[in-house]
């Protein structure tokens, strides 16, 4: 009896440390955008359709962000459809950004922290992994701001560059953008 009761204390003992946190869940929306160099001007085109998806548990983040491709608008009509011709929206309508972090923890409300990920995003149907810069600013405990920037590259994404005057754009392409994010029961 006194063996089955201190092998009780022992697994009441671990037992907390067997429990996990349950998930907090947190999505929301912002704004992406993308700039190109061209030897004669620069161009950006936004899209106002990110949703952001995340989880944050005792492994850390995994997080989600995905925007329409057909969604970005640089305010050349012209410009924008010959962009869709190197993208394929409609056989690639997403660009997704996924990643995950095992020692992420969220800033105390009020605060802010810089972290940098490892994400695969997929573009044109090719992922590639690299790291994203990321920015969480807390506004209390249930909301927060993202900010992103990261480089992608046509060549990594199997994409022809766009080209003007047969002089094509710099295989470089400048991600950033910004999310206001909620927690979720």
């Amino acid at each position: 009896m006194k063996k089955l009761f201190r092998l009780s204390l022992v697994a009441l003992s671990l037992l907390p440390l067997a429990a996990s946190a349950s998930p907090v869940k947190w999505a929301g929306t912002g704004q992406v955008t993308y700039a190109v160099v061209h030897k004669f001007h620069k161009v950006e085109a936004v899209s106002k359709f990110l949703v952001i998806k995340a989880v944050i548990d005792d492994n850390g983040l995994q997080f989600t962000a995905r925007a329409p491709i057909s969604s970005f608008d640089s305010g050349n009509s012209n410009r924008d459809a010959h962009a869709m011709e190197v993208v394929d929206p409609e056989h690639f309508p997403f660009v997704t950004v996924k990643g995950a972090a095992r020692t992420f923890q969220l800033p105390a409300p009020g605060a802010k922290a810089q972290f940098t990920f490892t994400a695969d995003v997929d573009l044109h149907g090719v992922t590639v992994q690299h790291p994203v810069q990321v920015a969480v600013e807390t506004k209390d405990a249930t909301h927060a701001k993202i900010t992103f920037h990261f480089d992608e590259s046509f060549t990594q994404h199997k994409m022809e560059r766009p080209s003007l005057m047969f002089i094509a754009v710099d295989d470089a392409i400048a991600i950033t953008g910004e999310a206001n994010v909620e927690a979720k029961p």
